[in-house]
């Protein structure tokens, strides 16, 4: 089965110089495809090229049967959303129109949102559960809630793949297992609905952090086994986690000089 977002023989790297080569990945609808490894193994190195951040020293990359390249980037951001490690502090915006601005690709350049955006909006919200602090600032939220705030926004974009960069960078592990359930859920509920179950694609990684109330899952204690795997650090152990829980590992890369 070809794959809604797939790159062949792809090098990426920094000023003309490789630095990975002959990347090929083949990202499904309705998957969560994972890239762990060490720091500076060039994850972001590979997401940044496939995003079309960096651009590519050799090779292609497709997104639903094109290349990235043949498409406007307007078209691109209807397909696919962004979530990066970045901070974002945008000023005087509540957490809503945080959310509001995802809609970027449909309203034009005025951006003046029309009943059908005001009601995608409100489903976003919901779909990450943030409905309850959407009026709040955004500058006023926890770190938790502002990545789920962000993701709400990549889901206004109403993409068929989302790529996030260690969406989990900045939270505790106590986030972390709230963000990847959010995940987990969101392509659980659009399984069904096979051409339109959106695909997610990036890496994270797990810091040290304290063990929060126990989360029961069929199998065992995931805090506790996520949380063993944030301090040992070891990617093998993370990835068996990840597998666990329903989301796909397809590389683990090797330390580079990056």
């Amino acid at each position: 089965m070809s794959g809604y977002l797939e790159t062949k023989n792809l090098s990426v790297g920094y000023h003309g110089k490789p630095l990975i080569e002959d990347v090929s990945l083949c990202v499904q609808r309705g998957k969560i495809v994972t890239l762990i490894g060490p720091n500076g193994s060039g994850k972001s190195t590979i997401l940044k090229t496939v995003i079309g951040q960096l651009p590519e020293l050799s090779g292609t990359v497709y997104l639903d049967g094109e290349t990235m390249r043949s498409r406007s980037r307007n078209d691109v951001a209807r397909r696919m959303a962004i979530l990066m490690t970045a901070r974002v502090e945008p000023e005087l915006m509540t957490c809503r129109d945080v959310v509001s601005s995802g809609r970027y690709p449909y309203t034009g350049r005025l951006g003046v949102l029309r009943d059908e955006d005001k009601k995608v909006v409100e489903q976003s919200l919901s779909q990450v559960d943030a409905l309850e602090f959407a009026d709040a600032p955004f500058s006023a939220v926890s770190d938790g809630q502002r990545q789920r705030i962000l993701l709400a926004r990549a889901l206004c974009q109403q993409p068929q793949l989302i790529v996030l960069d260690e969406p989990t960078s900045f939270l505790d592990i106590r986030y972390k297992l709230e963000l990847l359930s959010v995940l987990k859920r969101m392509v659980r509920e659009n399984a069904p609905r096979a051409r339109s179950g959106a695909a997610h694609f990036g890496h994270s990684h797990l810091r040290r952090g304290r063990p929060h109330r126990p989360h029961r899952h069929a199998g065992g204690d995931l805090h506790e086994r996520l949380h063993r795997a944030a301090l040992s650090l070891g990617a093998r152990e993370v990835r068996r986690v990840l597998q666990h829980i329903g989301i796909c590992t397809v590389a683990h890369t090797s330390k580079n000089a990056l």
